[in-house]
């Protein structure tokens, strides 16, 4: 078959065209990072491949996996914490729940703060600074996808600490 053709370049378009979810999820574990690239952004793409793929190796790989609509909200989750900021980028384009664009508006980039303010207007209808309603259960959700990653650092902690003071309307 095509998928297993010696050239990069077959088995990258045959990622970026089938419709065949079984074949895509043969293709994402390729070893070409282009060939990935193509599982990563195909729309038939299957919930648990486009998983398998959150913690690839390759920038590229990540920001088409970032861009894909389909992606899950636990993989974006992962992917707004990724060290390239044109991954987080991407996620704050995608489809995200307002307590991830809140959760984003504190990136280090200027980009990505641009990119999850204009979001947050989008869904809420108020910018980050003006205070955006949210749901402790999404937040939370967030906070445990964060956890089992293994990439909570102290200042997110301290934010979501925060978070639950507002929520909650208790003082520490």
């Amino acid at each position: 078959t095509l998928a297993n053709d010696p050239s990069v370049d077959v088995r990258m378009y045959v990622a970026y065209g089938t419709y065949d979810t079984d074949l895509l999820n043969k293709l994402a574990v390729d070893t070409s990072s282009a060939v990935r690239s193509g599982v990563a952004n195909n729309l038939y793409t299957s919930e648990q491949t486009l998983m398998s793929l959150v913690n690839d190796s390759d920038d590229i790989v990540r920001r088409c996996l970032a861009d894909n609509p389909n992606t899950p909200a636990e993989a974006l989750t992962v992917l707004a914490l990724d060290s390239d900021s044109a991954v987080r980028w991407r996620v704050g384009r995608n489809t995200i729940s307002k307590e991830l664009a809140w959760f984003m508006s504190a990136d280090v980039d200027e980009g990505v703060k641009r990119e999850v303010a204009n979001q947050l207007l989008t869904i809420t209808g108020t910018a980050p600074s003006s205070g955006v309603e949210l749901d402790l259960v999404n937040l939370r959700n967030i906070y445990d996808t964060i956890v089992e990653s293994n990439k909570l650092t102290e200042p997110m902690l301290a934010r979501f600490i925060k978070a639950k003071m507002v929520l909650t309307q208790t003082e520490l």
